[in-house]
């Protein structure tokens, strides 16, 4: 919520609040000049009901204004004057504590500057957000478009300002991903996927949807969401997984059908991977000409997890299979040639496959 929507709202409950009676307003003004002995003779005006109605309720509102702006007289408008825009409980299934600290990170830092928590509402693009002080202490809650909380900044009284001193975010370091009914299911989660850009006049057949799902901020704000397709592009699979305005690329081996390929670094795009991890592991085979029946993932306990499969008419006949699973409960990965042959690899040993991806 920006200043000005802020000050517009207590302007316009503190004008519903008053009720200016014009009439009474007349008379009574009429009384004072009267005892104020005006001169019969002063020249005659005309009446100003709707003019005097509108002086009183600026008077009142400039006065609800001056209240308004004055609570924060240490950074400006600082008191929501709706707490409810705001929920002052978390209802997000995990949290994390932040460290505010200097120097810890920079992925979140709520700092209070001249431009006060606004502008800190502005910078994590916080639909929503309530700031209240209570002596030398104040909290900051940041607040997606429902009202749901996103995260708790508390701060302490340090001179002319303030200063962090605690922080508690939505989300995990387990992963950026908000947690779904189906997590290891690839398709939609709750929003609506962007379009693909993945153009036909540049590719060898149409693009295909594969997945779409919300990730934390850092403010533990849920304020966008990534989508992943994929198109043919030669004898290659090309794969783009992000957003309109940022997204990560790339292109899977077509001289290895059999084998699976470890496109789990696909699965987030790398800002939201800093100083957390990605727990999905997710393979594929790109198969153009049919020599792949299956492909599948082994997980402990004998639990065997089967790929989803991906094609469109003008793909003339290619495939593509994908499973996602656990990474660090993955076993082994599989694929099933036509022939009944499979190729099972460890994880480790799956063309793509990188350490640093959460294994």
């Amino acid at each position: 919520m920006n200043i000005e929507d802020r000050v517009a709202r207590a302007l316009a409950s503190e004008a519903e609040r008053i009720d200016v009676d014009v009439e009474e307003l007349r008379a009574r003004t009429g009384d004072r000049l009267t005892a104020a002995r005006v001169a019969e003779g002063a020249p005659v005006r005309p009446a100003r009901g709707p003019l005097l109605l509108a002086v009183a309720a600026s008077v009142a509102l400039a006065a609800a204004a001056a209240v308004f702006l004055g609570t924060g007289d240490r950074l400006g408008p600082a008191t929501d004057p709706d707490p409810g825009d705001v929920e002052s409980t978390f209802s997000c299934p995990v949290q994390r504590d932040i460290d505010v600290t200097s120097g810890a990170q920079d992925e979140f830092l709520p700092r209070l500057g001249r431009g006060g928590p606004a502008a800190v509402a502005d910078e994590y693009h916080a639909p929503r957000w309530d700031f209240v002080e209570d002596g030398s202490r104040a909290t900051l809650r940041l607040g997606n478009d429902d009202g749901s909380l996103g995260s708790i900044t508390t701060y302490r009284a340090a001179g002319d300002g303030w200063t962090p001193v605690s922080a508690i975010a939505c989300g995990s370091s387990d992963t950026p991903g908000v947690p779904t009914r189906d997590e290891l299911r690839l398709g939609t989660h709750g929003y609506p996927p962007y379009k693909s850009s993945m153009s036909p006049r540049f590719y060898d057949g149409a693009s295909v949807f594969l997945d779409d799902r919300a990730v934390y901020d850092y403010s533990g704000l849920v304020i966008r969401h990534r989508s992943m397709y994929v198109a043919p592009c030669g004898a290659r699979l090309c794969w783009d997984t992000g957003r309109p305005t940022s997204m990560v690329t790339a292109r899977l081996r077509a001289d290895v059908p059999t084998i699976a390929q470890d496109v789990s670094s696909l699965f987030f795009e790398p800002d939201d991977l800093v100083g957390r991890a990605n727990p999905f592991g997710m393979w594929a085979v790109w198969d153009p000409d049919g020599t792949v029946r299956a492909l599948r993932a082994g997980l402990g306990g004998g639990v065997v997890r089967q790929s989803q499969t991906f094609t469109d008419p003008s793909w003339r006949g290619a495939v593509l299979y994908v499973v996602v699973a656990p990474r660090a409960g993955t076993r082994w990965v599989e694929a099933v040639t036509a022939a009944g042959k499979p190729v099972r690899r460890a994880p480790e040993d799956v063309t793509g496959y990188e350490p640093d991806n959460g294994g």
